[in-house]
């Protein structure tokens, strides 16, 4: 994935790669969710669309990720009720927009 996309997940929540190299993320969650590819400044439109289908509406909460290893590491993002997503630390900067009562942690891959 190059930076300025951004991976929208049916309205549940959305992972946006801001800056950095290109990195292959992998996404591990339920076969059920459907994820939506866009350019960051279309994002807003997909998640329009999208939120209008859930009810009730729940306020979503902006977190900024900051990774600052360099190292090729593998490292994951855990995101509570989800799933989780891994990628190689290559100093990236991230941005997760999820429900205002879902949480996420960075962790070391699972797989």
């Amino acid at each position: 994935m190059e930076y300025g996309q951004t991976i929208t997940i049916v309205g549940l929540f959305q992972f946006s790669f801001i800056e950095g190299l290109a990195t292959s993320f992998h996404f591990y969650g339920s076969n059920k969710l459907v994820l939506y590819r866009s350019k960051i400044e279309n994002c807003s439109r997909i998640w329009k669309q999208q939120i209008l289908l859930l009810k009730p509406k729940t306020k979503m909460v902006e977190h900024q990720i900051k990774i600052s290893k360099n190292n090729e590491e593998k490292i994951g993002i855990q995101i509570y009720g989800y799933g989780w997503i891994s990628f190689k630390a290559r100093k990236q900067q991230l941005r997760l927009l999820l429900p205002e009562n879902c949480d996420y942690q960075i962790i070391k891959p699972i797989v």
